[in-house]
């Protein structure tokens, strides 16, 4: 969905600014719960990039009464699906149950199998490369801020893109792999 894309360039926005993280929050807590409501499908993704923009963003502990007012707002948007859920179907997370276990009919795949599809069967030719392409630009990254832990350097604003994209992909593939399609 393109709403994930905009929820992506706002994450990304929050992990850079000095200033004003609180509105970038309240701005994906709202993007994300539309997204939800456009698809019950993204609740991963929502969820792995909320983790993501966590994990990612410079002094965190900081900024945590805005991840929490955010996170509240979202769940706050969500109530209506969630009491509808409840009534129609007995639990607030039934719809979101279902479209998982829909997901998950037909032929098992587990995580071994998702890893040995990618990059060529799922993408194609040309996301096989870029698929490979990013993944050594995120593990570049990631290897090189280790090696640098003890030095101070702050990371730059494309590192922690990588980071993000890389931190939120990990998360997806982890849960998809391991839990929707056992």
């Amino acid at each position: 969905s393109c709403l994930l894309v905009v929820m992506m360039g706002i994450a990304w926005r929050a992990t850079i600014t000095t200033s004003g993280v609180g509105r970038h929050l309240i701005g994906l807590a709202l993007v994300g719960a539309a997204t939800f409501y456009m698809r019950y499908g993204a609740v991963m993704p929502i969820v792995a990039l909320g983790l993501a923009v966590f994990v990612t963003m410079p002094n965190r502990w900081n900024h945590r009464r805005q991840f929490l007012a955010a996170l509240g707002l979202f769940l706050a948007l969500l109530f209506p699906h969630f009491a509808l859920a409840t009534v129609e179907l007995g639990a607030p997370w039934a719809i979101i149950s279902l479209a998982g276990g829909a997901a998950a009919q037909g032929q098992g795949f587990p995580l071994v199998a998702y890893l040995g599809w990618l990059p060529w069967t799922l993408v194609g030719p040309v996301g096989a490369v870029l698929a490979v392409l990013g993944t050594g630009s995120i593990v570049r990254t990631w290897l090189r801020q280790g090696l640098a832990r003890a030095e101070p350097s702050p990371s730059t604003e494309v590192d922690r893109l990588r980071n993000l994209v890389g931190l939120s992909a990990l998360l997806q593939l982890a849960v998809l792999g391991s839990f929707i399609h056992p």
